[in-house]
């Protein structure tokens, strides 16, 4: 994220609870992929100066909140482009929930991820 900031002049506040440590790859590649393509949109869209990344894991759920203090969607949530169709896949394959919040001042995107996905061999794992 270091690298993001540098390069969009946006500031990111990063907070994390929890042991994040065995999330499984498919639930780590989602979280990669939908925090890279919310920072992406807020850079592109919402000419926010700042945007805050919460990731918190529990014994059930894994939770990932982007905020952020700009424009909001004008066009309302239902739309988007390509990048919103893509973390509304990802998160749909594993079985979580969205929740958009946006307004004339910020938008918040909201992730719940159930955990039981991360304790499945990705399709990645190898047998021997």
């Amino acid at each position: 994220m270091e690298g993001f900031a540098r390069r969009s002049g946006i500031a990111i506040i990063m907070n994390a609870h929890g042991d994040l440590d065995k999330l499984g790859f498919d639930v780590n590649l989602a979280v990669f992929r939908i925090v890279q393509e919310a920072l992406s949109n807020v850079h592109r869209h919402s000419h926010s100066s700042t945007a805050t990344v919460l990731l918190a894991r529990d014994d059930k759920d894994l939770l990932l909140e982007i905020t952020d203090q700009g424009r909001g969607f004008p066009g309302g949530i239902n739309g988007g482009g390509v990048g919103m169709a893509s973390i509304r896949e990802r998160i749909r394959l594993l079985k979580g929930l969205l929740d958009i919040r946006t307004g004339l001042q910020g938008t918040s995107i909201t992730v719940h991820l159930p955990l039981e996905h991360s304790k499945q061999p990705s399709s990645r794992t190898a047998t021997v």
